[in-house]
C-alpha cells in the first residue's frame, strides 16, 4: 500500500493497521516529519516504547510486563528480503524504515508495496501545488487571511523542503494578525 506523505501532514492522523512503514525519498526533513508524525500517532493510542535497531536481524520479539507495544526505527535496510521479513513473529510491533532513496531502496520499495502489512511513503521536495494545499490548511487552522498578492508571493517564496516551509509558517504565525499583506 502507498500512501501520500501531505495526507498525513495535513490530517496529522493516521490508521495504524500496519507492521511496516517504509518512508524514502529526497527530501529527508520530510522523511523525519512523516516519521514523527507515525510514531506520534502510535504513542497517543497505546502505550509503546520506541527502540532503535541497526536492521532487522537486531530484532528480538520480548515484550516485558510493563511494555505492551514497541516502536521499532530501523536504520539500515541490509539483510532485507522478503524470507527475513516472513520470518518475523510480529504481533503489535510496527517497525518503520527512514532512508534516503538509493539503488537498493528502490527494490525494497517494491517488496514493502506489494505486502498487505506494509506501508510504503514516498517524500520529495514540495510541489507548488502541495505547498498550496498547506498554506491553505495553515491559514483555515489559524484563522488568517492573506491578500492575494501575499497568498502568492508566499507560495512562490516558500521553502520546498517541509520542515524549512514549516518553520516559516510559524514565524508568519508569531505576527499575530489575522489579516497579513506584504507590509506585514
Amino acid at each position: 500500500m502507498k500512501i501520500n506523505p501531505l495526507d498525513l501532514v495535513l490530517n496529522n492522523k493516521l490508521k495504524i493497521d500496519k507492521n511496516f512503514y517504509f518512508i524514502t525519498g529526497n527530501e529527508l526533513t520530510y522523511i523525519e516529519k512523516i516519521k514523527e508524525i507515525i510514531i506520534n500517532t502510535y504513542n497517543e493510542n497505546k502505550d509503546t516504547k520506541i527502540e532503535k535497531i541497526n536492521n532487522l536481524n537486531s530484532y528480538s520479539n520480548s515484550i516485558s510486563l510493563f511494555e505492551s507495544k514497541k516502536i521499532y526505527v530501523v536504520s539500515s535496510i541490509e539483510k532485507i528480503d522478503e524470507g527475513v521479513i516472513n520470518k518475523l513473529d510480529i504481533k503489535d510491533e510496527i517497525f518503520i524504515f527512514s532512508l534516503e532513496n538509493s539503488p537498493k531502496t528502490r527494490i525494497i520499495k517494491k517488496k514493502f508495496i506489494n505486502r498487505k502489512d506494509s506501508c510504503l511513503i514516498e517524500c520529495y521536495e514540495l510541489t507548488k501545488e502541495e505547498k498550496i494545499k498547506i498554506l491553505n490548511n495553515w491559514l483555515n487552522k489559524i484563522g488568517v487571511t492573506l491578500e492575494n498578492e501575499t497568498y502568492w508571493f508566499l507560495v512562490e517564496k516558500l521553502d520546498n523542503r517541509y520542515v524549512f516551509l514549516e518553520s516559516e509558517l510559524k514565524k508568519l504565525e508569531e505576527i499575530n494578525k489575522k489579516n497579513l499583506n506584504l507590509e506585514d
